[in-house]
This record gives C-alpha cells, sequence and structure tokens, in this order.
C-alpha cells in the first residue's frame, strides 16, 4: 500500500487505516461526495520458469501488478504485464 503525499493525511493512524482497508466517507455537496480508501492498494505477482537450454542458463518470467478500483474488493483496474527472457554467456 501507498500513502501520505502532497495534500494527504500522514500518520500512523493513517498507515494502519491503509493496511486494513478502511474508507474515508464524507458527505460535502460542493466538492465532493462518496467514499474513497486510505491509501493506494495494489498487488501482483510474478512467476519465472529457469532451465538450461544447450548448456546455457535461461529464464522465462511473467508479471502482473493492479490496482485497487472504487468498486467492490475483487475489482481491479489499471493493470500492466510484463513478459521477458533473461540469460547470461560466459
Amino acid at each position: 500500500t501507498q500513502f501520505c503525499g502532497e495534500g494527504q493525511e500522514c500518520s500512523f493512524n493513517s498507515a494502519v487505516k491503509s493496511i486494513t482497508g478502511q474508507r474515508d466517507c464524507r458527505i460535502d455537496t460542493e466538492l465532493y461526495e462518496g467514499c474513497s480508501n486510505y491509501g493506494n492498494q495494489m498487488a501482483g505477482f510474478d512467476i519465472r520458469y529457469a532451465d538450461e537450454w544447450f548448456n546455457v542458463p535461461v529464464g522465462l518470467y511473467f508479471e502482473r501488478t493492479c490496482e485497487d478500483s472504487t468498486g467492490q474488493p475483487w475489482e481491479i483496474a489499471d493493470c500492466a504485464k510484463m513478459v521477458g527472457v533473461d540469460t547470461r554467456i560466459n
């Protein structure tokens, strides 16, 4: 989770609220109405397969990272993917 930043709360209590997924709800008819999460929740995973091909080490990897959304907890948004190959040659 990411929290603090310019114009945002930055205290121990806001850190706990951010980690536990609590929401900040307010009713302000002029500026804002609704709820938002404390902090910016992100989640991701990566996998890597390693082997030797013709006595050369080779790795294949995949990573996916997404941000939280304003809807249900299982809805995710703004996903990024990375796929690659790595090796080394002596």
